[in-house]
């Protein structure tokens, strides 16, 4: 089985389907309806065996001690179930959505643009909105799939250099090989 990456909701999952296609790496991408359903998810997938998973969450927070307090319980809710070395949690701060701001100018091509410096300082505590009032104001589509259907491929790479997206890769890239957990001893 192909290493497996939970997220939260459909637009996370088109997003990094369309981040992750040019990796190359057969993954496959699950949207699990919330974040709890998420969490439920890759709990039954580590309690079927299955490995590697990678469970994409969004922190809600711009704080990062707040931040390292739920990947200790996310962490510790996940050993639980599975070993430490078949999982790994990411968490998006505050949003998946702030990987369209790492490198907002890769977008102009697409939203026609540059988001103004009001965006830019909304954008690092509501990715998502900013998002959509960059759009509004462009007079585009404001709905995520619309941009994400436009992410080119010379888009996705340059937004690819997001911190989160390299950390994803390179945990996947270390467990491309894995595809079952073993059984447990006893």
């Amino acid at each position: 089985m192909k290493p497996t990456i939970v997220v939260e909701g459909r637009h996370d999952e088109a997003l990094l389907k369309r981040l992750l296609d040019l990796s190359g790496m057969d993954v496959e991408i699950v949207a699990a309806g919330g974040r709890s359903s998420a969490l439920s998810y890759a709990r039954s997938l580590l309690a079927h065996r299955v490995a590697p998973i990678a469970l994409v969450l969004d922190s809600e927070t711009t704080e990062r001690s707040f931040e390292r307090d739920q990947e200790r319980v996310v962490n510790d809710l996940l050993r639980n179930i599975g070993q430490a070395s078949d999982f790994k949690v990411f968490f998006a701060r505050p949003e998946l959505e702030s990987v369209f701001f790492f490198d907002p100018n890769a977008l102009l091509e697409v939203i026609g643009s540059a988001p103004s410096s009001e965006i830019l300082i909304e954008a690092r505590y509501s990715p998502k909105h900013a998002l959509q009032e960059w759009l509004a104001a462009a007079r585009k589509p404001t709905e995520q799939a619309w941009l994400i259907e436009h992410v080119t491929p010379a888009i996705a790479r340059r937004v690819s250099q997001h911190p989160l997206i390299q950390s994803l890769l390179a945990f996947l890239g270390e467990h491309k090989s894995s595809t079952r957990l073993k059984p447990a001893a006893g």
